[in-house]
């Protein structure tokens, strides 16, 4: 409740503050983008949705509201969070989350060799080769480890803030390290640093060439797993690498988990299969269910398509009050859609393929700002020029046409004739007239009503 009342109150001082420079937002206005906020949080894949687009969405209505929106945004309070952020930023990261307080102070730990043989890389990210000369460790091979959790700290670091600064650190660190002169190894410590050499190699050469995939498996294999979910973000949306992606996250599996073709007791081959044809791996899922349970299962994700439904949405002005219905509605037959169609006075049309996500529909119902005039024919007769008996339209309309042109019955009728299956979602306004007047088996529902209606009955 107390997050609720927080985005609103968010909501409402940017509203406010766009009214006094002149933007005229309603009450309506903020209650639609409050609704259409958490509409569209709940439904993307990552409960998470910008409020920004959202803001953008519903009270821009011309081009110079934009640049008051903006000047809003970086001038509002940056006391009132507390935070150092600009709200443009924190816009961007959702709403703020509260921070822990810290329950006394912790004790330092005592350095020695068995505290650096078991300790995990983030616990020594902080300790530099000269302090450990200090203390007396000389062990390459526990140098070698340290070394490797200060590099480690650097990749993270470049990850999150993309500064080539980070790369040029580790390159100089590296360098100066392998100048030193090492004291000998036992035999028990080499295969250490064996590891150790060839982590610190693959940390180069990333430093030399960020695009080189063996040494981004490589670095999300041996690193932990913040840093192998850093390498998977950086892959994602940085190279744009999906393939590589999978990959990375079939050998985390693979290094997990039972060896593929081990035989189970009732004499079922144990492991997973992956057939990149039809399915593709659910990164998030898959590393959210071992960052939390520690048990690597993978997650694919498949769509189970009906083919031949095309959708069609009003994303006219007059349609701004109806958005989180919109949305939801939209969103509810992501997974039976070959064809989203998208119109106010100019008509957009989008292939919807399997690696098209809910937030790329989402993002492109969003993204005109529910403006312009509604010419339904004209998105009818574009939608329809090439669908086939049989084939299914869905249409999200208010159904008031507001451009010259000939009355959209006429491309319901003909479409009608061509033997498409048809569904209009529509206002309570218009509810009763468009279902008198539309051709037989033509189905009308309520918009408001914001449920999928079962596609085949």
């Amino acid at each position: 409740m107390e997050e609720k009342n927080e985005l609103l109150e968010k909501i409402h001082h940017i509203a406010m503050e766009m009214r006094r420079r002149g933007v005229p937002i309603g009450t309506q206005e903020i209650e639609t983008a409050y609704k259409l906020y958490n509409t569209a949080r709940n439904l993307s894949s990552y409960n998470y949705f910008s409020l920004y687009k959202i803001l953008e969405a519903v009270f821009v209505k011309r081009d110079y509201d934009r640049s008051i929106l903006h000047d809003v945004l970086h001038g509002f309070e940056k006391e009132k969070y507390n935070t150092k952020q600009t709200f443009q930023e924190i816009l961007s990261q959702g709403l703020p989350r509260k921070k822990h307080e810290k329950k006394g102070r912790t004790e330092k730990t005592k350095i020695t060799k068995e505290y650096i043989e078991k300790a995990i890389y983030k616990e020594l990210d902080t300790i530099t080769i000269h302090k450990l000369e200090k203390l007396g460790i000389t062990e390459p091979q526990l140098q070698k480890k340290v070394m490797v959790a200060r590099q480690f700290k650097y990749l993270k670091n470049f990850f999150k803030t993309e500064n080539p600064g980070y790369l040029e650190i580790i390159k100089e660190e590296i360098s100066v390290y392998r100048k030193r002169k090492g004291s000998s190894i036992s035999p028990e410590a080499r295969a250490l640093d064996a590891r150790m050499d060839r982590i610190l190699n693959d940390i180069t050469r990333f430093a030399n060439n960020p695009q080189d995939s063996r040494s981004i498996i490589n670095l999300a294999l041996e690193g932990d797993t913040e840093l192998a979910i850093s390498v998977l973000s950086f892959v994602c949306n940085r190279l744009k690498n999906r393939y590589l992606a999978e990959t990375i996250v079939s050998r985390l599996l693979k290094s997990k988990t039972r060896p593929r073709n081990q035989r189970a007791p009732w004499g079922r081959t144990q492991g997973w299969k992956k057939d990149f044809r039809k399915e593709k791996m659910d990164i998030r899922k898959t590393l959210i269910r071992y960052i939390r349970e520690q048990n690597l299962i993978p997650f694919y994700k498949r769509r189970i398509k009906t083919g031949g439904i095309t959708l069609v949405v009003d994303r006219s002005n007059s349609m701004r009050k109806h958005a989180p219905q919109v949305v939801e509605l939209a969103l509810s037959f992501y997974e039976m859609i070959d064809r989203l169609v998208l119109f106010s006075d100019n008509v957009e049309v989008l292939r919807i393929t399997n690696s098209k996500s809910k937030a790329y529909v989402l993002d492109n119902i969003l993204k005109m700002n529910f403006q312009g005039y509604t010419n339904i024919s004209k998105a009818l007769k574009i939608a329809g020029k090439n669908m086939k008996p049989g084939e299914m339209l869905i249409l999200l309309s208010d159904m008031e046409q507001t451009v010259e042109d000939e009355p959209y019955f006429y491309e319901l009728n003909r479409l009608s004739r061509k033997k498409v299956k048809i569904i209009i979602y529509t206002i309570e306004k218009h509810y009763s007239a468009i279902k008198k007047h539309v051709p037989p088996g033509v189905k009308v529902y309520l918009l408001d009503s914001a449920h999928k209606t079962i596609v085949g009955n």
